[in-house]
């Protein structure tokens, strides 16, 4: 009997909810970056996201979002119900994968970008120290379009190119 009532007790403790590590890495290959969190076994994608954000020190539960990719390469947003199950990686799209206080300290530029596409306008803060390279790279992380590859961006009737420095580019 009491060795039937430890099998029981051993299996119920094998069942609960156990401290996982989750591996989280940015979907966009420009922005790599990732971080690891740590969630109860049992916990959902909404749990994971609200785990990066305290990790982050990010405010809007917009900037972290857990997508998947289909076979088309498409990524598709996780459902927040969705329970992780044996999963231990995800990708993510949003902002990079680095806590606020990582972030270089800078002087920061602000650009108005227009879509010759459809002329919607965004405004975007990035540091001096950065180039157009890094500039595409978060203008595809804020609207969360891509691939980077194929913003161009223009200052008058000039190409601006990926080396070129966003301080340089600023007083023109």
């Amino acid at each position: 009997e009491r060795k039937k009532a430890e099998e029981k007790a051993a299996k119920e403790a094998a069942k609960a909810p156990k401290q996982v590590d989750i591996t989280l890495k940015h979907a966009v290959e420009e922005l790599a970056s990732q971080i690891v969190v740590n969630v109860l076994s049992n916990a959902t994608v909404m749990d994971v996201r609200l785990a990066a954000m305290a990790a982050l020190g990010e405010k809007k539960l917009s900037e972290i979002k857990l997508v998947k990719r289909q076979g088309t390469g498409a990524l598709v947003t996780l459902s927040n119900e969705t329970p992780i199950g044996t999963t231990r990686e995800f990708q993510v799209m949003g902002r990079i994968l680095k806590p606020d206080g990582e972030l270089e300290p800078s002087d920061q530029l602000e650009f108005k970008i227009t879509s010759i596409q459809d002329y919607t306008e965004v405004d975007i803060a990035i540091g001096a120290d950065k180039t157009i390279k890094d500039l595409r790279a978060k203008i595809c992380q804020q609207v969360q379009r891509g691939p980077v590859g194929q913003v161009q961006i223009w200052a008058g009737e000039r190409e601006l190119k990926d080396n070129e420095q966003l301080s340089m580019v600023s007083h023109q």
